[in-house]
């Protein structure tokens, strides 16, 4: 794969308007993207890409992924608290 090629692919990811970054509670981690040929990593609250990665082999990736956002941390809500009626 050329480098072409690799911008070419995170152009139209970052052009699609969608959700690209967790925030920092969501993904205390940091997050993650596969593409066709390679993975782009970023850290923890940021939006930048920190890392890009060829897809060789097998490797756990470091964070939370962005096409599954059932790996994104859950915030709980709040219980609401009982107040005294006077």
């Amino acid at each position: 794969m050329k480098s072409a090629d690799i911008l070419d692919e995170i152009e139209e990811w970052l052009s699609s308007g969608t959700r690209f970054a967790p925030d920092i509670w969501e993904g205390p981690e940091g997050w993650y993207k596969q593409f066709h040929s390679f993975v782009i990593e970023g850290d923890a609250g940021e939006t930048h890409i920190a890392r890009i990665w060829r897809r060789a082999g097998l490797r756990k990736w470091r964070g939370v992924d962005l096409d599954n956002p059932k790996t994104w941390r859950v915030r709980k809500v709040p219980s609401s608290s009982k107040t005294n009626s006077d």
